[in-house]
């Protein structure tokens, strides 16, 4: 929720803005990777559904 009310208040300042909305990050994957060895099921956070991992260092650059 953090984020929520830093950007109403960056949308009520008039300050130009870009927001950048990571997804979720690739370095979190050794870890799922991790747990699948250890019982057999890789566990993502979206069920099912799809996900599209990013790397912090390239939310930073962009």
């Amino acid at each position: 929720m953090v984020n929520r009310l830093t950007e109403d208040l960056l949308l009520a300042s008039g300050v130009p803005y870009s927001f950048a909305r990571a997804s979720l990050y690739i370095e979190f994957f050794q870890s799922w990777l991790t747990e699948a060895r250890a019982t057999g099921l890789l566990r993502l956070p979206a069920a099912d559904g799809r996900i599209s991992l990013v790397a912090r260092d390239d939310v930073a650059r962009a």
